[in-house]
């Protein structure tokens, strides 16, 4: 098989791309990396538990709902629900006001949006709307991070080796790691016992 694709790669006897397929294959190649990340992030708002269930991403934050919910999610409290208008259907200068809520919110919890307004949410603008629901993700994660740092600032790469191989120690199992670069990470089982510390039963042997 080695052979035969150094062969191809070497000497395929194709001729070149023309300007219209190259641009063709750009845009399909965009589209894909879109489609990959808007699963990831509607896959992350539904673990947040807000309802209902997020099917498709740019419709169903154009209200601005959904996003404010996992806002009071991930900073509870943080979300004023009485100037939030939730009975459907909502009108669509409403839309505007929740939504202009949400990114009122995004700078209060300094999440890094430029050149973002709420046309851009409430149209389901593609690129935007991953954009605003990525820095939301990476708060939380920011958020759960610092919540495993001893000193409750930013965590090291040594504490979260530390913690993972506790975990893992503490459900049975002799594996551990001694960093991010360590090559018996190659095999997965270390991961594999890691989910399995988590979530026991999760792994089936």
């Amino acid at each position: 098989f080695g052979f035969f694709a150094t062969l191809f790669d070497l000497n395929h006897g194709l001729g070149p791309l023309t300007a219209g397929e190259l641009d063709d294959l750009s845009s399909k190649n965009a589209h894909i990396g879109i489609d990959r990340e808007a699963r990831l992030l509607t896959l992350w708002l539904n673990s947040m538990g807000a309802e209902p269930q997020v099917t498709n991403i740019y419709k169903d934050l154009r209200d601005g709902v959904i996003l404010l919910k996992v806002f009071d999610i991930l900073n509870p409290g943080s979300v004023d629900w009485n100037n939030v208008k939730t009975k459907l259907p909502i009108p669509t200068f409403v839309q505007f006001q929740n939504v202009n809520y949400v990114l009122k919110l995004c700078k209060v919890m300094q999440l890094n949006l430029v050149n973002i307004d709420a046309t851009n949410l409430q149209e389901g603008n593609p690129t935007l709307t991953l954009s605003v629901v990525w820095q939301m993700m990476r708060y939380h994660i920011s958020t759960i991070l610092k919540s495993l740092s001893s000193s409750g600032g930013t965590i090291t790469d040594n504490e979260l080796v530390a913690w993972a191989n506790n975990k893992v120690k503490e459900s049975g199992s002799m594996r551990s790691i001694t960093s991010f670069r360590d090559q018996t990470q190659r095999s997965s089982l270390f991961f594999l016992d890691l989910v399995n510390a988590l979530k026991p039963g999760t792994v089936v042997n």
